[in-house]
């Protein structure tokens, strides 16, 4: 696949003690050496390569960098990158990726470098869409469940019920060939008992959706009542600590109050509401 070069900063932005900028494309690597200056250029080193250098700004010293170097098909994208890891400040980062722009590379759209990763083979959509969910886990279930889906648990699933049905395909379409022959390549009970076994592995994964969306979207739990019941010191019996304000007047809680919290490595979403009246 034959791309553009393009970069984007791989960390969150603001000041940190470390940022990560990621550049990736066939120019990357010959890119980044115009503006990067070590013992070696960055073209003669091989890949999985970690070299401490400077970047340089008009002949003046901008910061000291890292820079890992990756090549071809064993990067994450598929094609040539590099990442320059720089002092978190965020004008050193804007100003390096601005010198990069101003050689020819684009600013990466947001989940570009995982669309190329897709789109070279690197990784299939089901194990791209989890890419988002490892980095958005705030529970142990629900990193759980999307490191599975990002180590290709659920694609080598799909692939194993997808070659049972292309062999039942054949199977069908050989009988359909060698119809006038009178010919039978595969009893019919056997024919439907593949069809059915297919057709329960189907029905099986399907019913894991709910606790999928479960694990990765959290629980949503609204505390509901009569006024001065005690909703809002339930809420702060579960979080323990005084979230709410708890009164023995009633009405003292008028809007809703939304805490999470995580139980046995599940995301719960607890919604303090105002009491309930009758009119």
């Amino acid at each position: 696949m034959k791309e553009d070069t393009i970069v984007a900063l791989a960390t969150p932005p603001g000041i940190g003690a470390i940022s990560v900028i990621r550049v990736s494309g066939t120019e990357s690597i010959k890119l980044t050496d115009s503006i990067f200056s070590g013992k070696e250029k960055l073209a003669n080193v091989e890949g999985y390569s970690l070299i401490y250098g400077k970047v340089v700004d008009d002949n003046k010293l901008l910061d000291d960098v890292l820079v890992s170097v990756f090549r071809g098909s064993n990067s994450y994208t598929g094609e040539d990158s590099v990442e320059i890891s720089t002092h978190g400040s965020p004008f050193i980062v804007q100003r390096i990726i601005q010198l990069l722009i101003n050689l020819g590379v684009r600013a990466a759209e947001p989940g570009e470098f995982t669309k190329r990763s897709f789109l070279n083979n690197k990784i299939d959509l089901a194990q791209a869409e989890a890419v988002a969910d490892v980095i958005q886990s705030r529970t142990s279930a629900s990193l759980r469940g999307a490191r599975n889906q990002l180590d290709g648990l659920l694609s080598s699933k799909v692939a194993e019920l997808r070659e049972k049905l292309i062999n039942i395909s054949a199977l069908l379409e050989l009988e359909l060939d060698f119809s006038e022959e009178d010919l039978e390549f595969i009893n019919r009970d056997e024919l439907d008992l593949k069809i059915s076994e297919v057709l329960i592995e189907i029905e099986k994964l399907l019913k894991t959706y709910n606790f999928g969306r479960i694990t990765r979207d959290g629980v949503n739990v609204a505390i509901v009542g009569e006024p001065n019941v005690g909703k809002s010191s339930i809420l702060n019996y579960i979080l323990k600590e005084s979230r709410a304000i708890v009164s023995s007047i009633p009405g003292t809680t008028r809007d809703i109050i939304r805490e999470d919290i995580s139980i046995d490595g599940f995301l719960f979403r607890l919604y303090d509401t105002a009491g309930i009246r009758y009119s």
